[in-house]
């Protein structure tokens, strides 16, 4: 019995770790729209060419822009 509920509990915090991953939305201010390229492998929600791009990234996905350079702002977390 005992051997059963710490199963449950281990597979219940394995859970809870895996979708703790946090997206935020993002406002990436740009230069021209060739940058955009950069950034085509996230989900773009808003975008007015030569000024900014929003878009949606996860923890990791922002550490990447962050990396790359631009101006950021956070929209939404």
């Amino acid at each position: 019995m005992r051997l059963k509920l710490f199963i449950a509990f281990f597979i219940l915090v394995i859970a809870i770790s895996v979708r703790a991953d946090i997206y935020k939305q993002v406002k990436v201010f740009i230069t021209n729209t060739e940058d955009i390229r950069q950034l085509s492998g996230f989900d773009i929600v808003n975008f007015k060419p030569g000024q900014y791009v929003e878009l949606i990234a996860d923890s990791a996905g922002f550490a990447f822009i962050k990396g790359l350079g631009y101006r950021l702002e956070i929209v939404h977390e």
